[in-house]
């Protein structure tokens, strides 16, 4: 229980002691000095008194003792003892006699001796010797009282002075300094409204309010700073929750967690129960990391004992099956009074931006592929469509059956080379389409006989569709070889027999699902699954399937363009490809294809029975930059009895047709020089003649777009290269159309 007297001041005190202390000394010093100067002041005055009183008496002495009066000589003796201070008198004479009284002290007498003489006829004669002492226990005695009360008025004055200082101290410091103390103690925190009010009447400011006023400044600083850093905390914090940072601090000696908060628990799924006792280097690492990452934790270690923070990125493979992409920031901090080395970690999960990156680059690899392949796909098909050109014009002029034959098979190398240009450009997403809306459950059931064909015996097949699988937009023929292909992929992943399946579903992927490629927009889409339980593709081959001319089957048995060309197909028709893979437990591959919503959607359809005399009396405008295909197109052309007028470039066509009355169709390549492809060429002549129809050949597109007829650009496509009766059934069809360019604008205006 404490008690309720009030507590003597510790400055108060220790101020008294520091005064006391000197003083105390101080007096001890002069009182000691003064009772020696008394002392010896008293001792020099008795002996000048003895002096005084000896030679008095020596010269009594001297009268008696040359006149042999010894009752004389006593009686002077006597008086000297009797009425002065002497203690102590002896004479002693030349004949041996001697007389004294009083008592000789060993101690505490002081004595003198004097001769006697007497001048005789000019010569001294020796009569005796005179001896005196004196005690001088009462100058000791003296002394000291004077000292004892020297030193006890001396320490009065000091008492008396010093509890006048520390009543001053008390009244006029020390109270305030302990009003200030106790403020202080019962505002810790320093409260916003915090201020101490001296109690001091009719003083002028001083030292005191100088201190209260530095203790209001700190408190503002206090005040600001707390501000400032809980503003600073604050921002870092929503800084570190929007950038998804987590934290922990490490012992760098025993690897322990010493904190961490529960953005790290979670990002690593760490039990906050056991944290504390795992031992990271030895025990969380092995179990995180994966392989490649594992081997660089020994180099992060030997930098952080020097001292030296780093940053890196790791792969973890967490308990739960997901794999993490994580940034870690290692700083050490200074090392602690009793030793410790502690390691501040800040982790942030890029598996989002790691995935996008590679889907980035992944992109620009396809795209970099594609322009080249495009490239080449464009060169080849003009030399294919000469070959095939000059072919057909060649199985015209003959009549030989023998060379009819080789002919044939000539032509059908030539449809095989540009069914392979049409791979390329599938891949590189160049692959002119032509969209519409088709079932995809019927599509697969028409080619169930056809997938048996290609797979074999030897494997099961199911198909699961049903009557609500939506439409999805798509080229039927491209989407029947991309089906073929998978297929086929399947096949030969079972070499010794197994089972595929292929299911039509409905799905509509969100945005999670779409960050993986930024060429998908969310929605619904139709699935197509094709999978298989054969060998499978570990990781290193899975990257690598959709790269053109990639295979893994013997030489001579495929060409790598199988999936390419599915992933180029995918991507221009506004889809995904997803192909997941493990190692004995087979390949499910996912095509991704937009839901048509559309009611009705006009297509170019495929007329089987041809006119023979269509194009007579017709006017063809011939639009193509390679002269032997201009020339090889105008002779078959004109073979069927209609009037073709050429050019070799869009301005030299536009120029042409300004002096043409008539022309009922324009024929024109895509790609063409001199800074106007085929497409703006036809616009620029349908200005001129507006009920011309308008047909467009394409072996590559570049990245160039064909848009609508609708809208007055040209819209249907013929693919190099072709045979001559393709572009027959191209010209009939696009003849053939009721819904002109020009009715159609207005119709869409109205």
């Amino acid at each position: 229980m404490a008690s309720n007297r009030p507590r003597l001041s510790r400055i108060g005190l220790a101020t008294a002691q520091s005064i006391l202390l000197p003083l105390i000394i101080a007096s001890v010093v002069s009182c000691t000095v003064l009772v020696n100067w008394v002392y010896r002041t008293e001792q020099n005055r008795l002996m000048d008194e003895l002096d005084h009183h000896g030679r008095t008496l020596v010269t009594a002495l001297e009268q008696s003792l040359w006149l042999f009066d010894d009752p004389l000589t006593k009686q002077h003796i006597d008086d000297a003892i009797e009425f002065n201070f002497i203690t102590f008198a002896k004479i002693e004479d030349n004949f041996g006699e001697n007389y004294q009284t009083g008592t000789l002290q060993p101690t505490n007498m002081f004595t003198r001796e004097y001769t006697i003489e007497r001048n005789f006829r000019g010569r001294q004669i020796e009569l005796g010797t005179l001896q005196l002492g004196v005690d001088t226990r009462h100058l000791i005695r003296d002394s000291i009282l004077l000292a004892v009360f020297e030193v006890v008025i001396f320490f009065a004055t000091i008492m008396i002075a010093s509890l006048v200082i520390y009543l001053h101290l008390k009244n006029n410091l020390l109270s305030h300094l302990n009003a200030i103390a106790q403020k202080l103690k019962s505002s810790p925190e320093f409260p916003l409204g915090f201020n101490i009010a001296l109690n001091r009447k009719n003083s002028k400011p001083d030292e005191l309010d100088e201190l209260v006023e530095s203790i209001h400044h700190m408190h503002h600083q206090l005040i600001t700073t707390r501000a400032t850093s809980e503003q600073t905390e604050g921002r870092f914090q929503g800084a570190s929750k929007f950038a998804a940072l987590a934290h922990c601090t490490v012992d760098l000696h025993t690897f322990r967690l010493i904190e961490a908060d529960e953005a790290f628990i979670e990002l690593i799924e760490l039990d906050p129960e056991t944290m504390h006792s795992i031992d990271l280097i030895n025990e969380l690492a092995p179990s995180r990391l994966t392989e490649p990452y594992l081997s660089d934790v020994p180099e992060i270690l030997a930098r952080l004992l020097r001292f030296e923070s780093v940053e890196n990125v790791m792969e973890l493979s967490l308990p739960s099956g997901k794999r993490k992409v994580i940034r870690h920031l290692f700083v050490p901090l200074p090392t602690e009074p009793d030793g410790t080395r502690l390691v501040n970690m800040i982790a942030q999960d890029i598996t989002e931006i790691y995935e996008m990156q590679n889907s980035l680059l992944q992109s620009q690899k396809v795209q970099a592929i594609g322009k080249l392949t495009g490239g080449v796909a464009h060169d080849v098909n003009n030399i294919l469509a000469i070959i095939s050109g000059n072919i057909e014009l060649s199985q015209i002029l003959n009549s030989n059956e023998k060379i009819d034959e080789y002919l044939s098979v000539a032509l059908t190398a030539t449809q095989r080379g540009a069914g392979l240009t049409r791979q390329l450009l599938a891949f590189a997403r160049q692959q002119p389409l032509l969209p519409k809306a088709i079932n995809p459950s019927e599509l697969i059931q028409e080619s169930k006989e056809l997938i048996r064909t290609t797979i074999g015996e030897h494997i099961s097949i199911t198909a699961e569709t049903n009557d609500d699988i939506w439409r999805c937009t798509a080229d039927e023929a491209q989407l029947q070889a991309v089906i073929l292909n998978l297929v086929s992929n399947a096949r030969d992943a079972m070499p010794y027999g197994g089972k595929l399946s292929i299911a039509v579903s409905n799905v509509t992927l969100d945005e999670e699902f779409t960050k993986t490629d930024t060429d998908l927009i969310p929605g619904d889409f139709v699935c197509i699954c094709v999978s298989d339980n054969g060998m499978g593709m570990n990781e290193e081959i899975l990257n690598k399937v959709i790269d053109p001319f990639f295979t893994t089957k013997p030489l001579g048995s495929g060409t790598g363009l199988g999936l390419s060309m599915a992933f180029g197909f995918a991507k221009q028709s506004n889809g995904h490809l997803q192909i997941n893979s493990k190692i004995g437990k087979g390949t499910c591959v996912r095509l991704y294809l937009p839901r048509d919503f559309s009611v009705d959607i006009k297509q170019l359809d495929t007329f089987k029975n041809i006119p023979h005399d269509f194009l007579v009396d017709k006017c063809i405008l011939l639009i193509e930059d390679d002269n032997v295909l201009r020339e090889i197109y105008a002779k078959q052309l004109s073979n069927t009895g209609c009037m073709v007028r050429s050019a070799s470039d869009g301005p030299t066509a536009v120029t042409l047709a300004s002096s043409m009355p008539h022309i009922d169709l324009v024929l024109s390549d895509f790609i063409l020089p001199n800074g106007m492809n085929g497409n703006v060429a036809c616009q620029e002549i349908l200005k001129l003649h507006p009920n011309a129809k308008t047909l467009l050949m394409s072996g590559y597109t570049g990245d160039a777009d064909l848009s609508s007829p609708i809208t007055g650009a040209v819209g249907n496509v013929l693919q190099k290269p072709f045979e001559f009766a393709d572009l027959l059934n191209a010209i009939f069809a696009t003849l053939s159309t009721q819904t002109s360019i020009k009715v159609a604008k207005k119709e869409l205006q109205q």
